[in-house]
């Protein structure tokens, strides 16, 4: 029986992986910690050159996770072997329905 949602399973965790980095992120923004604390301390600290770095490390961490995902998700999907493109990446890092976790930003 395992081996029938075996590839579901790996899909849908892959997809929660990518909702749950673009969460964090947001999260600490507002204080929780992490990669989105040390931006907003940055700026409070008017340091341009660490929000900067900061920033790109978002950038490069959610794309890089997207990419990856996409590209294993569409590898278990039968008939299908191509993942999202990096155009289609970065235009999906606008949408805040998929920072929110409320959507997959294809509706």
């Amino acid at each position: 029986m395992l081996s029938q949602v075996s590839r579901s399973f790996i899909a849908w965790t892959l997809y929660i992986l990518e909702i749950n980095t673009r969460i964090a992120i947001s999260l600490g923004v507002v204080g929780a910690g992490g990669l989105g604390l040390m931006i907003r301390n940055s700026q409070d600290l008017f340091e341009f050159q660490q929000t900067a770095a900061g920033l790109v490390m978002v950038f490069i961490v959610v794309l890089g996770i997207e990419l990856v995902s996409s590209r294993i998700r569409a590898r278990l999907r039968p008939g299908e072997h191509e993942g999202k493109g990096l155009l289609e990446a970065i235009r999906g890092l606008f949408d805040a329905r998929k920072w929110l976790g409320v959507g997959d930003g294809r509706d």
